[in-house]
């Protein structure tokens, strides 16, 4: 078992089983799915959020390499993505602590605990609360997202669960530049450089859970421009087939979420 911790989980966790301690310690679960848990936890004053991997199962095991996709098996995915991005500059959740078992793969545990950011409050919950003549505001969320996944695809990341639920909006000083923090990476792949496939599932995914955003074609113009580090015009001029790809994702989760009457970005 390879189990990394730091202050205070480092002195809590001497002679405890770290998968039983979190399963036992109690707290908020924020999620619940067969195969990992959320919680909430409140240590020493601080707030963690754990994240614990329960193991797919060989079924999905299965299902998941007929359909040519790799599964989650455990924690590390996350970590390692998470490590990259903050390398990057990105905001991203502190990890605190993590660890996996020797197990075989479709039953193996493992875990993740981060620090709060501060908040629960996600770019979803702003873009909905924003009224109409915000535009200010609203320019400068869109910039700062730009930013944020342009340097998460140039370190070589590609999120795999890009919405807008999955940015969090930690308060600001009065004045400050807005800050997004990408969270839930578990599914995250790391390479020396993003395909451009996997680029456009980030992006159709961001563009379709922005659709009740309120957003102006100039806005989509600045987002463009501060992906790219570059002009809109150029950008668009430079990858024509990858704006075109990012419609089309747009377009067909709008479609699939339609038929199941779901939420644009839920």
């Amino acid at each position: 078992m390879d189990i990394i911790a730091t202050p205070p989980f480092d002195r809590l966790w001497r002679g405890e089983d770290p998968f039983r301690w979190i399963e036992t310690a109690g707290g908020e679960h924020f999620r619940e799915l067969p195969d990992r848990r959320t919680t909430r936890l409140e240590v020493e004053g601080e707030v963690f959020f754990a994240k614990v991997h329960r193991g797919v199962g060989v079924g999905e095991t299965l299902r998941s390499l007929a359909s040519l996709r790799l599964p989650v098996f455990d924690a590390r995915a996350e970590v390692e993505a998470i490590a990259r991005l903050r390398e990057a500059g990105v905001d991203v959740p502190e990890v605190v602590a993590w660890g996996v078992d020797e197990a075989p793969a479709h039953r193996r545990r493992s875990f993740v605990v981060t620090r709060d950011v501060g908040t629960q409050r996600t770019l979803a919950d702003v873009a909905s609360e924003l009224p109409p003549d915000a535009r200010g505001e609203r320019r400068a969320w869109t910039r700062a997202l730009g930013r944020a996944v342009g340097a998460m695809h140039g370190a070589g990341v590609n999120h795999r669960d890009c919405y807008l639920v999955h940015v969090l909006c930690p308060e600001q000083e009065p004045g400050a530049p807005p800050r997004p923090v990408l969270v839930d990476l578990h599914r995250a792949q790391i390479r020396s450089a993003v395909p451009q496939r996997w680029r456009a599932k980030d992006l159709g995914g961001l563009a379709f859970s922005a659709m009740d955003a309120k957003l102006t074609r100039t806005d989509l113009f600045r987002f463009v421009q501060a992906y790219a580090g570059g002009s809109a015009a150029d950008a668009l001029r430079a990858e024509p087939s990858l704006w075109r790809a990012v419609e089309a994702r747009r377009i067909g989760l709008l479609s699939e979420r339609t038929r199941r009457g779901e939420r644009f970005g839920r």
